[in-house]
């Protein structure tokens, strides 16, 4: 242990610095290797490229592995329905076997699904669900443009509402 207070003295501050910043640097780097991406990179300094460097690095691996993660579970997802839909199956089984397994596979809390039935009178009419529960004074049949259902279904587009105010209308819905 020197101890001076001259330019030497100095040196071996920088240089008792410069290992501990390689310790560190070392170890994020082994919990990068090992997988770990969210460890938050210490970067001592803005000319610390190194520090930098395995911030980027962490940064787009942990980027890449949501992607991969994403692109597995469509994949998988795909995999799965296309099981549940091959064989013999009349529309009603088709339509079971897909509501029951997309509504549970995207957390969904409810699933329903309807049939565009036309005719004089074009209709969407339910014919599958999931964990629904049918009741008898509810309308499970829209016309095109009629409650939510029928207008997502006459724009060809999702509606989503999320906490209406309490005063504001009723609101019918087929999920």
């Amino acid at each position: 242990k020197y101890q001076g207070a001259d330019e030497i003295a100095d040196i071996i501050w920088s240089l008792q610095q410069l290992k501990v910043g390689m310790k560190n640097t070392i170890e994020q780097a082994n919990a990068i290797a090992a997988g770990n991406y969210d460890l938050k990179v210490t970067v001592l300094s803005k000319q610390g490229q190194v520090g930098q460097a395995l911030s980027e690095m962490t940064q787009k691996l942990r980027a890449a592995t949501a992607k991969n993660a994403q692109q597995d579970w469509l994949k998988s997802g795909q995999a799965q329905l296309n099981n549940r839909l091959s064989g013999e199956q009349n529309i009603i089984q088709l339509a079971e076997n897909v509501i029951n397994f997309l509504t549970p596979y995207l957390e969904a809390q409810v699933g329903a699904f309807y049939l565009l039935e036309t005719g004089p009178e074009t209709r969407l009419k339910i014919i599958a669900t999931h964990a629904y529960t049918w009741r008898k004074h509810v309308t499970h049949e829209f016309k095109l443009g009629d409650g939510v259902v029928g207008q997502a279904a006459l724009e060809r587009k999702t509606i989503v509402i999320t906490e209406p105010p309490a005063e504001y209308i009723y609101i019918q819905t087929g999920l």
